[in-house]
């Protein structure tokens, strides 16, 4: 048996995906790549599916080159699978209800795919009941990166500072969230982890006065989102639970609670499987976490203790080695 992962690029390898700075690659093709490998399973990597392929695990297509590449891979997956070959989808974002650039290749994989490879309950419910895909629809949730950290017994700092980590598509989100709580937010500080785009997204906002905060920016990578939460009191991850991001993985705020951080994040439909560890948008709860996080610190203990095991590497290996090993 064999596995390909359909990615772009050419002959890539695979402990690359382990430090991509897409979280599609690190959290998702990586592990399958390792669960195919402790099955004994020689990987590929690349847009180019070797003749003589068993299984095929389709990865992000991204937007660059997006109708060139749609027309190369569909073709692909479309021999493969007349020649017997598995297919299975990784699908991460709900392309078929976004409309965006992708949605017409995701609209003809969803056919061909034999599992369709979800990391939320929520997405696959959406997709269980969608007439476009013809498959079976398997949960594998997104692995923890960090190591647990204990919540702060009391604040590193006189002043309370927060958190915000995440891909820039998410700025707008941050922005509105400064803006509506900007009397709670004054005087504290907020540091930021995430692309330079973040910032620009900011500094164009039109807020209604200036903000009277803090800000510190770092670029995102794993080391920085860990070294950044040795320092804050709370984590923030708002979003918007009417955009399409509102199926997105539950793993940022998985990661704030595991890095130790009492969390106000919008209640997502994936957040809700971990609806009693952090504290939601809209509510007062929120405004008692901003004025006093370590109050939460037993929401953030109790998420270690009885949550963490579906996310730990080893339980991920598994559900993807269940996946690989099914006919």
């Amino acid at each position: 048996m064999s596995l390909h992962i359909l990615l772009p690029g050419d002959a890539i390898e695979a402990s690359s995906l382990q430090v991509s700075p897409l979280a599609s690659a690190r959290l998702r093709l990586w592990p399958a790549a390792q669960a195919a490998a402790q099955m004994g399973m020689p990987v590929t990597i690349g847009e180019r599916c070797p003749a003589k392929t068993d299984i095929l695990l389709i990865g992000k297509i991204g937007a660059n080159d997006i109708l060139k590449r749609t027309s190369c891979w569909l073709q692909q997956i479309a021999t493969m699978r007349q020649a017997g070959t598995r297919v299975l989808l990784d699908y991460t974002d709900h392309h078929l209800a976004s409309g965006s650039v992708m949605t017409p290749f995701y609209q003809d994989a969803c056919l061909h795919a034999n599992t369709v490879c979800v990391p939320t309950v929520d997405l696959k419910m959406a997709l269980d009941s969608h007439p476009g895909v013809t498959g079976g629809v398997s949960v594998v949730s997104d692995p923890l990166e960090y190591d647990l950290v204990p919540p702060k017994a009391s604040l590193p700092s006189g002043r309370i500072r927060s958190m915000w980590f995440g891909h820039p598509s998410n700025a707008t989100f941050l922005a509105q969230f400064i803006q509506r709580y900007s009397e709670q937010l004054a005087g504290q500080a907020l540091h930021i982890v995430s692309a330079p785009q973040t910032v620009e997204v900011l500094k164009q906002f039109r807020f209604s006065s200036p903000p009277d905060l803090s800000l510190s920016f770092e670029h995102w990578n794993v080391q920085a989102v860990s070294k950044a939460a040795v320092t804050a009191d709370y984590c923030i991850i708002p979003s918007d639970p009417a955009s399409p991001k509102r199926y997105a993985s539950n793993n940022r705020l998985v990661s704030a609670l595991a890095l130790g951080l009492p969390t106000i994040a919008t209640a997502l439909p994936s957040y809700r499987e971990v609806g009693d560890f952090f504290a939601e948008t809209e509510t007062p709860s929120a405004l008692e976490l901003m004025a006093n996080p370590l109050e939460f610190s037993q929401q953030v203990v109790s998420f270690q203790n009885n949550e963490i095991g579906r996310f730990t590497r080893a339980t991920v290996l598994s559900s993807w080695v269940e996946i690989l090993g099914t006919h």
